[in-house]
């Protein structure tokens, strides 16, 4: 991508755009001294300032020396700054025209605007960080849960990718001594160390089979764990999606079928992102307009990580009832029963055999109810388990996972070594792409896309 000429030095507002008290604008390059040093007015040169210096001055115009802001600026040498590059951090009030005309200034004088994702980008290609630490530079970011930001941040600490690459130095010690029995045949493998490596592949096996599985986890921090709230009509659906949020999301009336269609929101319990679906009541009678709701309360349930199977706890089970729980007997659920409020008597227990007795309105064991859902989507959180949250992970890990099992079963059969040594080749390609150190250019293109401006 010809935007990413590394000889440029380029600049970007860091903040969000719009009105704020302050903001940060970025120069990153050979000359980010040189340019933001002929915009600043101040006590210092900033080309003689030491690193990791903070200087009172102005933006100015060049030629006029009019003032367009009082500043703060951060100078940082390379290679100990973000993008490893001699930078400068520009620190200014948060207005649009106060942001606009510095970024115009130093346009002019010699920076190029970035391209989103650019400095992550270069701190990526100058070797401060891999690119499974610069994919966490933009989940980290996006994190909209407590447990998105711990992953996000242990990935960007290097956990993924320290992991990774023992594994790739486990693979390198067993391709070698494959290769070496290649290029000198009649010095065969002694017994002992064919077990050794035996032993170190299954090992290796194991481990990528781990970290692939992980993702089943590991994707609900970025799409968040699929929750719906399902049951035949009038039986408090709406009445749950609504005290779960702790807001009137869903119109709630007595009269049974008000919802029609499917209503989804974003929530966060005890730091697991969820998304919730309110759906329409689930019965075998119904006009046109109800079969349609019931078709798509179908397909949310079809594609959920669970479905809260909700009853009515003031009336007795009926076969609708019994017909829904006879359906959905296979899939992961959670059985509550709703309107213990009603009841002449509460139940001794709050929860027995799994099944949860709750009351939507008066918000009783919904606490117990939000931690039971945080626990299912997340049975690691809390742990230091690895966690692979991106697909792209997912697909280099599984790739590897066939390469590996490949190979090993041509060591079993002890011939082909060939073949065992270009699928451990293979094998730790695929790990390679994880941490950037087998990589394309489209690929990396990609990547970086997705980041924001000034990122």
């Amino acid at each position: 991508m010809t935007g990413f000429l590394s000889e440029d030095t380029i600049v970007a507002p860091a903040t969000p755009p719009g009105e704020a008290a302050l903001a940060i604008i970025r120069l990153s390059g050979k000359k980010a001294f040189t340019i933001a040093g002929s915009v600043f007015s101040g006590g210092v040169r900033l080309s003689e300032a030491a690193t990791h210096t903070i200087h009172h001055g102005f933006i100015v115009v060049p030629k006029t020396k009019e003032k367009i802001d009082e500043v703060l600026v951060s100078v940082f040498r390379a290679p100990k700054s973000y993008t490893a590059e001699d930078s400068v951090e520009i620190s200014c009030h948060g207005g649009r025209a106060v942001i606009s005309a510095i970024v115009e200034t130093l346009v002019k004088a010699g920076a190029r605007p970035a391209e989103p994702g650019e400095f992550t980008r270069r701190a990526y290609l100058n070797g401060r960080i891999d690119l499974a630490q610069a994919e966490a530079v933009a989940d980290l970011i996006s994190a909209q849960s407590e447990a998105s930001r711990r992953s996000s941040l242990k990935q960007l600490e290097g956990h993924l990718s320290n992991k990774v690459r023992k594994l790739r130095e486990s693979l390198l010690e067993v391709l070698a001594e494959v290769e070496a029995n290649l290029d000198f045949p009649e010095e065969e493998i002694e017994p002992q160390r064919s077990e050794q490596i035996s032993q170190t592949l299954a090992d290796v096996i194991l481990q990528v089979r781990t970290l692939t599985k992980s993702f089943k986890e590991g994707r609900v921090l970025r799409e968040g764990y699929s929750v719906v709230i399902a049951g035949r009509p009038n039986v408090g659906k709406s009445s749950l999606l609504n005290a779960l949020l702790e807001k009137e999301r869903a119109i709630v009336t007595s009269v049974p079928g008000t919802t029609r269609d499917t209503i989804e929101e974003w929530t966060v319990f005890s730091g697991v992102p969820v998304r919730l679906v309110d759906t329409a009541g689930l019965r075998e009678r119904g006009g046109k307009i109800e079969k349609e709701g019931m078709r798509r309360t179908e397909e949310a349930i079809q594609k959920s990580d669970l479905v809260l199977l909700l009853l009515d706890a003031s009336q007795k089970m009926n076969d609708e009832d019994r017909q829904l729980l006879a359906k959905y007997e296979g899939r992961k659920r959670v059985l509550l029963y709703n309107k213990v409020d009603l009841l002449p008597q509460k139940p001794s227990t709050v929860e027995s055999n799994g099944t949860l007795y709750i009351s939507a309105t008066l918000g009783l064991n919904l606490d117990r109810l939000k931690e039971k859902i945080a626990r299912m989507a997340l049975p690691s959180f809390g742990t230091e388990q690895v966690l692979v949250t991106s697909a792209r992970h997912k697909e280099a890990l599984a790739k590897g996972f066939v390469y590996l099992l490949r190979a090993r079963r041509g060591l079993e059969r002890s011939k082909g070594l060939e073949l065992v040594a270009f699928e451990l080749r293979r094998a730790k390609d695929a790990l390679g792409e994880i941490t950037g150190e087998i990589i394309t250019e489209d690929i990396l293109g990609w990547i970086f896309s997705k980041f924001c401006i000034g990122k």
